[in-house]
Protein backbone atom coordinates (compact mmCIF):
# COMPACT_ATOMS: atom_id res chain seq x y z
CA UNK A 1 0.00 0.00 0.00
CA UNK A 2 2.91 2.37 0.86
CA UNK A 3 4.42 1.86 -2.59
CA UNK A 4 1.26 2.38 -4.53
CA UNK A 5 0.74 6.03 -2.77
CA UNK A 6 4.97 7.12 -3.15
CA UNK A 7 3.95 6.19 -7.53
CA UNK A 8 0.96 8.33 -6.96
CA UNK A 9 2.79 11.18 -5.25
CA UNK A 10 5.53 11.08 -8.40
CA UNK A 11 3.13 10.54 -11.26
CA UNK A 12 1.37 13.99 -9.97
CA UNK A 13 4.77 15.87 -9.80
CA UNK A 14 5.23 16.27 -13.42
CA UNK A 15 1.85 16.81 -13.88
CA UNK A 16 1.90 19.44 -11.19
CA UNK A 17 4.76 21.20 -13.04
CA UNK A 18 3.53 20.63 -16.37
CA UNK A 19 0.44 22.56 -15.62
CA UNK A 20 2.37 25.90 -13.58
CA UNK A 21 4.89 25.77 -17.16
CA UNK A 22 4.87 29.26 -18.97
CA UNK A 23 4.46 28.74 -22.55
CA UNK A 24 4.66 30.99 -25.64
CA UNK A 25 1.43 32.80 -27.31
CA UNK A 26 1.86 35.35 -29.58
CA UNK A 27 -1.34 36.72 -30.48
CA UNK A 28 -3.78 37.61 -27.17
CA UNK A 29 -6.47 38.00 -28.50
CA UNK A 30 -6.56 34.56 -30.09
CA UNK A 31 -9.60 32.46 -29.72
CA UNK A 32 -9.25 29.15 -27.70
CA UNK A 33 -6.72 27.58 -25.70
CA UNK A 34 -6.90 26.92 -21.83
CA UNK A 35 -6.01 29.35 -18.94
CA UNK A 36 -1.99 29.62 -17.96
CA UNK A 37 0.69 31.92 -18.26
CA UNK A 38 1.94 32.59 -21.34
CA UNK A 39 5.25 34.35 -22.46
CA UNK A 40 6.36 36.31 -26.22
CA UNK A 41 8.78 37.83 -28.33
CA UNK A 42 6.40 38.93 -31.31
CA UNK A 43 3.18 40.35 -29.35
CA UNK A 44 0.23 40.85 -31.13
CA UNK A 45 -3.34 42.61 -29.96
CA UNK A 46 -0.90 43.40 -26.55
CA UNK A 47 -0.94 47.02 -25.04
CA UNK A 48 -0.12 49.65 -28.05
CA UNK A 49 3.55 50.32 -29.08
CA UNK A 50 4.14 46.43 -27.20
CA UNK A 51 7.33 44.87 -28.76
CA UNK A 52 9.78 42.43 -27.66
CA UNK A 53 9.63 40.33 -24.58
CA UNK A 54 6.28 40.65 -22.55
CA UNK A 55 4.20 38.73 -20.29
CA UNK A 56 0.55 37.30 -20.20
CA UNK A 57 -1.65 35.82 -17.51
CA UNK A 58 -4.84 34.79 -19.33
CA UNK A 59 -8.19 33.14 -17.55
CA UNK A 60 -10.04 31.75 -20.22
CA UNK A 61 -13.87 30.44 -20.50
CA UNK A 62 -14.93 27.59 -20.15
CA UNK A 63 -15.97 27.24 -23.76
CA UNK A 64 -13.13 27.24 -26.18
CA UNK A 65 -15.35 28.42 -28.61
CA UNK A 66 -16.10 32.13 -27.73
CA UNK A 67 -13.68 35.13 -26.48
CA UNK A 68 -13.74 36.03 -23.48
CA UNK A 69 -10.97 36.35 -21.64
CA UNK A 70 -9.68 38.07 -18.18
CA UNK A 71 -6.10 38.56 -19.26
CA UNK A 72 -2.95 41.06 -17.35
CA UNK A 73 0.25 41.32 -19.43
CA UNK A 74 3.51 43.17 -18.59
CA UNK A 75 6.67 43.99 -20.56
CA UNK A 76 10.08 42.16 -19.23
CA UNK A 77 11.63 45.53 -19.05
CA UNK A 78 9.71 48.23 -16.59
CA UNK A 79 7.14 47.78 -13.64
CA UNK A 80 3.72 48.97 -15.82
CA UNK A 81 0.80 46.67 -15.52
CA UNK A 82 -1.92 46.43 -17.94
CA UNK A 83 -5.31 44.68 -17.73
CA UNK A 84 -8.28 44.12 -19.88
CA UNK A 85 -11.28 41.94 -20.47
CA UNK A 86 -12.00 40.51 -23.90
CA UNK A 87 -15.68 40.46 -23.84
CA UNK A 88 -15.23 38.21 -27.45
CA UNK A 89 -13.33 41.03 -28.57
CA UNK A 90 -10.01 40.42 -29.69
CA UNK A 91 -8.48 43.57 -29.87
CA UNK A 92 -10.11 44.76 -26.80
CA UNK A 93 -7.91 47.98 -25.37
CA UNK A 94 -6.54 47.50 -22.72
CA UNK A 95 -5.84 49.46 -19.58
CA UNK A 96 -2.81 50.52 -17.30
CA UNK A 97 -3.10 49.32 -14.20
CA UNK A 98 -2.26 52.21 -11.67
CA UNK A 99 0.26 51.15 -9.10
CA UNK A 100 2.05 52.63 -6.00
CA UNK A 101 5.94 52.65 -5.16
CA UNK A 102 6.94 54.88 -2.13
CA UNK A 103 3.84 56.91 -2.19
CA UNK A 104 4.26 57.75 -6.41
CA UNK A 105 1.95 56.71 -8.86
CA UNK A 106 3.08 55.50 -11.88
CA UNK A 107 1.28 57.84 -13.66
CA UNK A 108 -1.41 60.43 -14.80
CA UNK A 109 -4.54 60.41 -12.73
CA UNK A 110 -6.98 61.20 -14.98
CA UNK A 111 -11.42 61.13 -14.36
CA UNK A 112 -13.80 62.15 -16.58
CA UNK A 113 -17.31 62.18 -16.05
CA UNK A 114 -20.32 61.52 -18.28
CA UNK A 115 -20.61 65.37 -18.96
CA UNK A 116 -16.93 65.26 -19.90
CA UNK A 117 -14.99 67.28 -17.54
CA UNK A 118 -12.37 66.61 -15.21
CA UNK A 119 -12.89 66.42 -11.26
CA UNK A 120 -10.36 65.81 -9.02
CA UNK A 121 -10.79 66.54 -5.58
CA UNK A 122 -8.23 65.78 -2.77
CA UNK A 123 -9.05 66.81 0.67
CA UNK A 124 -8.11 65.55 4.37
CA UNK A 125 -9.30 62.63 6.13
CA UNK A 126 -12.25 62.94 8.35
CA UNK A 127 -15.71 62.83 8.18
CA UNK A 128 -16.00 66.49 8.57
CA UNK A 129 -14.66 67.14 4.73
CA UNK A 130 -17.26 67.12 2.20
CA UNK A 131 -17.12 66.67 -1.70
CA UNK A 132 -18.43 69.60 -3.46
CA UNK A 133 -18.80 69.98 -6.91
CA UNK A 134 -15.56 72.02 -7.69
CA UNK A 135 -13.27 71.07 -10.97
CA UNK A 136 -10.53 71.04 -8.94
CA UNK A 137 -10.48 71.20 -5.00
CA UNK A 138 -8.00 71.32 -2.12
CA UNK A 139 -9.67 71.21 1.31
CA UNK A 140 -7.28 71.56 4.36
CA UNK A 141 -8.09 73.40 7.25
CA UNK A 142 -4.56 74.24 7.56
CA UNK A 143 -3.32 77.11 5.33
CA UNK A 144 0.40 77.49 6.75
CA UNK A 145 1.11 80.51 4.49
CA UNK A 146 3.96 80.14 2.79
CA UNK A 147 4.31 76.28 3.27
CA UNK A 148 1.11 75.06 1.90
CA UNK A 149 0.87 74.91 -1.75
CA UNK A 150 -2.06 73.85 -3.57
CA UNK A 151 -0.28 74.27 -6.84
CA UNK A 152 3.21 75.14 -7.73
CA UNK A 153 5.33 74.71 -10.94
CA UNK A 154 9.01 73.86 -10.36
CA UNK A 155 11.27 73.47 -13.70
CA UNK A 156 14.69 72.62 -12.91
CA UNK A 157 14.83 73.64 -9.08
CA UNK A 158 13.34 76.91 -9.69
CA UNK A 159 10.11 77.54 -8.58
CA UNK A 160 7.73 79.56 -11.46
CA UNK A 161 4.31 79.71 -9.92
CA UNK A 162 2.37 79.14 -7.06
CA UNK A 163 -1.10 79.23 -5.55
CA UNK A 164 -1.43 79.32 -1.85
CA UNK A 165 -3.89 77.79 0.36
CA UNK A 166 -4.07 81.24 2.17
CA UNK A 167 -5.17 83.00 -0.92
CA UNK A 168 -1.52 83.94 -2.49
CA UNK A 169 -0.37 83.39 -5.70
CA UNK A 170 3.01 84.07 -7.45
CA UNK A 171 4.31 83.95 -11.17
CA UNK A 172 7.45 84.93 -12.04
CA UNK A 173 7.28 85.70 -15.24
CA UNK A 174 3.79 87.60 -17.30
CA UNK A 175 0.07 86.87 -16.21
CA UNK A 176 -2.03 86.37 -19.51
CA UNK A 177 -5.75 87.33 -19.10
CA UNK A 178 -7.05 86.94 -22.64
CA UNK A 179 -3.50 86.85 -24.14
CA UNK A 180 -1.45 83.31 -23.93
CA UNK A 181 1.59 85.44 -24.59
CA UNK A 182 1.97 88.20 -22.41
CA UNK A 183 4.57 90.79 -23.29
CA UNK A 184 4.40 92.46 -19.71
CA UNK A 185 4.20 91.32 -16.35
CA UNK A 186 0.33 92.13 -16.85
CA UNK A 187 -1.11 91.62 -19.86
CA UNK A 188 -4.98 92.08 -20.40
CA UNK A 189 -6.11 91.25 -24.09
CA UNK A 190 -10.09 91.87 -25.53
CA UNK A 191 -11.28 93.58 -22.28
CA UNK A 192 -11.03 96.39 -19.63
CA UNK A 193 -9.21 96.62 -16.14
CA UNK A 194 -11.02 97.99 -12.71
CA UNK A 195 -9.65 98.32 -10.07
CA UNK A 196 -11.86 99.20 -7.16
CA UNK A 197 -12.43 99.22 -3.30
CA UNK A 198 -15.37 97.96 -1.73
CA UNK A 199 -17.54 100.00 -1.77
CA UNK A 200 -17.58 99.58 -5.74
CA UNK A 201 -17.51 103.64 -5.99
CA UNK A 202 -13.82 104.92 -5.74
CA UNK A 203 -10.70 103.07 -7.96
CA UNK A 204 -9.39 103.00 -11.11
CA UNK A 205 -10.42 101.77 -14.15
CA UNK A 206 -8.49 100.86 -17.95
CA UNK A 207 -10.40 100.85 -20.78
CA UNK A 208 -13.48 101.97 -22.62
CA UNK A 209 -14.97 102.94 -19.18
CA UNK A 210 -11.93 105.09 -18.25
CA UNK A 211 -13.11 108.82 -19.79
CA UNK A 212 -9.49 109.36 -20.69
CA UNK A 213 -8.23 105.96 -20.92
CA UNK A 214 -5.60 106.73 -23.80
CA UNK A 215 -4.09 109.52 -21.36
CA UNK A 216 -3.77 107.09 -18.65
CA UNK A 217 -2.55 104.02 -20.25
CA UNK A 218 0.06 106.81 -21.83
CA UNK A 219 0.97 107.86 -18.15
CA UNK A 220 1.23 103.96 -17.19
CA UNK A 221 3.76 103.67 -19.52
CA UNK A 222 5.55 106.33 -19.42
CA UNK A 223 5.80 105.25 -15.50
CA UNK A 224 6.82 101.83 -16.14
CA UNK A 225 9.40 103.11 -18.67
CA UNK A 226 10.63 105.20 -15.89
CA UNK A 227 10.74 102.17 -13.73
CA UNK A 228 12.50 99.82 -16.06
CA UNK A 229 15.31 102.42 -16.78
CA UNK A 230 16.45 102.62 -13.34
Amino acid sequence: MMKFITFLFFLGIPYFLLAQETKPKDDAGQMGGISGFFETYNPVNFPAGANGWWHLLDVRHSNVNNNFAMQFAGSFFDQSLWFRKTNNVPNTEWSRVLTETNGNLNGKIYMLTSGGQNFFTGHQAGGTYSFPGGIFKAITDNPNGPSNFFYEGVTAGVTNFTVRADGQGYFAAGLGIGTQNPAYKLAVAGGDIKAYNFDNNSGVAIGAEAPNVHALVFTLLIIQDVSESK
